[in-house]
Parts: structure tokens; C-alpha cells; sequence
């Protein structure tokens, strides 16, 4: 008889608790459901990366197929590029090597750029004059020396192929025998190139 009290009160106190958490527990159960009903049936996701706007990736540029235009127009070579041997410099009236080809215009005394890019360095000394130095890209960067001190550019700036970046002048000292003229360097992945492999010019 005090078992069936016990079991009874038991019974009792349960109908309580669920009485009173009863809506809690039934709605805990129902969001339980709908979660794993919404995870197991989501579309698995795929590793594949669409480019924004259904654009193609853009294609590698070859930065050694630049190309370059001359210098200074209507030019010709009177001093050619000379790394491997040395040659007479009539300034200095000694044999050296020559980094650069010197190139002189009987029409124009404008320096162009030789392809865009940024203007890296200006400066001035006694031996090559005032010098502008413009990078093209990761491969190319190019020289211009014995330049006039009054130039139409500063460093930093994006130049254009044939924008006008000097005049020509004898600043050059160690070269003043020339006359007026512009020493043009070509740097390929920062090694001394001969320039007139890269353009159309003539020797004088």
C-alpha cells in the first residue's frame, strides 16, 4: 500500500513538471528537427571558384615582349654599344667600354620615353650629365644621360611611349666631344643590353 503512495506521488509530481515545462521541451524538440532536417538535406558545396560576373581569368602579360620606340626621332647611332671590348672615347683619350649606344638628331632635340612606364630616378653629375632613369616593368628599365637640366618629368611619374621627357644636351662631360646628343642604356632584368637590338636605327 505505501508503494503504490510513493508511485503515485511520483506520478503525480511528473504531470507537474511536464505540465509546466511541457510546451518547452515539445518546442526544443521541433527546432532540434527542423535543424538537422535543414543540414542533412543542404546541397553539399563545391570547391569550385567562379570568377565574379562569370569573368575569365585575365591571361599572363609577357612583360619580354615589350616593345620600344626610338629615343630621340630621325637619330643615328655614332657611338655604339661596346661591353665586350674596349673603344676609343675622345674625350677622355683613353680606350673603355661603352654602356649605351649615343645617339644624335639633326631635326629634333626631344627625348622621348622609350615605352611606358614610372619614372624611377633624375639626377646629375659631372660624367653623365642630367640622367633620367624610367622602369617599364619587372624585365625593363631604361637610361637616358647627358639630358639638359631643365626636364619635363619627376620621379614617380607614369610616362606614355613617346611622351617628351628632356632635350638633348653636352651635360654629358665625359662624352662633351660628341656635341649635343642623348646616351641611351637598356637594362634587361637589370643586365646591360644593347639597345639597338631593341629598335630601328642607323649608324651615322
Amino acid at each position: 500500500m505505501e508503494n503504490k503512495i510513493k508511485i503515485n506521488r511520483r506520478g503525480e509530481k511528473f504531470i507537474k513538471f511536464f505540465k509546466h515545462y511541457g510546451y518547452y521541451i515539445l518546442a526544443g524538440a521541433i527546432i532540434l528537427a527542423i535543424t538537422l532536417t535543414v543540414v542533412l538535406t543542404a546541397p553539399k558545396s563545391s570547391n569550385l571558384v567562379v570568377p565574379p560576373n562569370n569573368e575569365t581569368p585575365a591571361e599572363p602579360v609577357d612583360a619580354y615582349a615589350l616593345t620600344f620606340t626610338n629615343p630621340l626621332e630621325e637619330s643615328n647611332i655614332v657611338k655604339n654599344h661596346s661591353t665586350d671590348k674596349l673603344v676609343y672615347d675622345t674625350t677622355l683619350g683613353w680606350f673603355a667600354t661603352h654602356h649605351g649606344i649615343d645617339l644624335v638628331s639633326e631635326k629634333s632635340s626631344d627625348v622621348l620615353a622609350a615605352a611606358e612606364g614610372v619614372v624611377s630616378e633624375i639626377y646629375t653629375n659631372d660624367l653623365e650629365g642630367t640622367v633620367i632613369v624610367i622602369k617599364h616593368n619587372d624585365v625593363y628599365t631604361s637610361k637616358y644621360g647627358s639630358l639638359n637640366s631643365q626636364v619635363e618629368v619627376k620621379v614617380g611619374d607614369k610616362v606614355k611611349k613617346g611622351q617628351k621627357i628632356g632635350t638633348v644636351s653636352t651635360s654629358a662631360k665625359n662624352e662633351v666631344a660628341t656635341g649635343a646628343h642623348l646616351h641611351f642604356e637598356l637594362f634587361m632584368d637589370n643586365e646591360d643590353v644593347n639597345p639597338a637590338d631593341y629598335l630601328s636605327l642607323e649608324n651615322k
